[in-house]
């Protein structure tokens, strides 16, 4: 499986788009991909998913996206079973899936590599950098931009901010940039920093929550 999630949530499986069906469904999928690997309970989904509206029905309603769910990821998975990536796990449900599974975690494995070779090998640090940066196809998990459950992932991860930063003007790369990358690009690269590593910046480009820029 591959999850997209540096934009629009999308799903593919064999190289092929999984159809993930209604806005509900799809919101099911982003939150279990925001906590993957994580057992969510069902009050917890139902209160996430529905807020103020959720009520007994929900539960119900739930199961029927739970299923609706693993059917689209899994077609070819035996009848009333799980499968093997949303699994049923008291007192809720997990999805299984590996960080490179997922665009994000590409983008962070592609990213410290990248900064491994700054130093000894510029020019191919900016193009792996760059690879990382061609994952991005706009806000992280942007169809659920306004939703409540997404407003404490955007517009980075748990493990690493991603901000542009007008704090750090001078570019890493002294002649690894591709010439195509704008100044604004090669500033926000160059300003990357983990959030475990830097206290938060309070410039107005780190603020607007604009996500990455286009190269």
């Amino acid at each position: 499986m591959e999850y997209r999630v540096l934009g629009q949530v999308e799903a593919s499986r064999d190289g092929r788009p999984v159809a993930l069906g209604s806005f509900r469904r799809r919101s099911l999928l982003a939150f279990l991909l925001m906590h993957g690997n994580e057992v969510i309970s069902t009050d917890r989904l139902i209160d996430e998913l529905w807020g103020d509206n959720a009520g007994l029905e929900r539960q119900n309603a739930l199961w029927v996206h739970v299923s609706n769910l693993r059917s689209a990821l899994e077609p070819e998975r035996e009848r009333r079973s799980e499968g093997t990536l949303l699994l049923t796990r008291s007192p809720g449900y997990l999805l299984q899936v590996r960080p490179d599974e997922v665009d994000a975690g590409r983008f962070e494995h592609l990213l410290e590599e990248g900064r491994l070779l700054i130093d000894s090998d510029p020019a191919a640090a900016s193009v792996v950098i760059g690879e990382a940066l061609a994952l991005w196809r706009g806000r992280p998990y942007e169809d659920f931009a306004y939703e409540s459950f997404t407003q404490a992932e955007i517009p980075g991860s748990r493990s690493c901010v991603w901000r542009p930063s007008s704090c750090a003007s001078t570019p890493i790369f002294a002649e690894g940039w591709p010439p195509s990358w704008s100044a604004s690009s090669r500033a926000w690269l160059a300003s990357i920093r983990c959030a475990s590593d830097s206290p938060p910046c309070s410039c107005s480009r780190c603020t607007d929550q604009s996500g990455a820029p286009t190269p």
